[in-house]
């Protein structure tokens, strides 16, 4: 199994190899990590080891996820840093601490007093509250956080071809779309139908007339 796993990593390191000097890049770090991702203090690409829907993708689609990262690492954009100054903000800190404790203190009370079905619904109420609050306190980034992902998809699309990144974003749809509509305010991604639609209409003004 071990040997198994050591061959796959290569082969996708080859592959990341050969799409960055395709891209004008030299090859970052690559690793098995549990989501794709590029990392940048590491200057490492995350592969996840048992994503079906990528092992099952054609070559052209895991060749645009892998230019989708590398997309990120050129552009520069720190995601995680902009992110973490958000949420350093004071008022940030201070509005999220004082209502989580206010929402603390009301699942206690209820706990103490109330019925187990009571118990259970402030929780779910917590869950739901805290991830609200959260989505309005970070809604100053998603603009910005946005378009990050709406260009990293374009320079895919520009040099591994719009099909493969059209079709690398409807196999993340299934997986993806319903987290992204449980918090509907706040997320760093657009919603996979917004991508899969924009790439859509740059292939379109693209093609040449028939």
């Amino acid at each position: 199994m071990r040997r198994r796993q050591d061959i796959d990593l290569l082969a996708w390191r080859m592959r990341v190899s050969a799409v960055a000097a395709e891209c004008g890049q030299s090859a970052p770090n690559v690793a098995w990590r549990w989501n794709t991702r590029y990392n940048r203090h590491r200057d490492e690409l995350g592969i996840p080891r048992w994503d079906r829907a990528l092992r099952r993708g054609s070559e052209q689609a895991r060749r645009s996820v892998i230019a989708h990262e590398l997309g990120h690492r050129l552009s520069g954009y720190r995601k995680e840093d902009r992110v973490h100054a958000q949420w350093g903000r004071p008022t940030v800190r201070v509005t999220a601490g004082l209502v989580s404790l206010i929402i603390i203190g009301l699942t206690v009370a209820t706990a103490m007093t109330g019925t187990l079905s009571a118990v259970l619904l402030e929780a779910v109420s917590v869950v739901v509250g805290l991830a609200v609050i959260g989505s309005v306190l970070m809604y100053p980034l998603i603009g910005e956080l946005h378009e990050a992902e709406f260009a990293a998809d374009d320079y895919a699309a520009e040099h591994t071809g719009a099909a493969g990144t059209i079709e690398s974003l409807t196999q993340l749809r299934s997986r993806a779309e319903p987290m992204l509509a449980l918090v509907p305010f706040f997320n760093t991604h657009p919603t996979t139908t917004a991508r899969i639609q924009r790439q859509q209409a740059r292939a379109h003004r693209c093609s040449p007339p028939g």
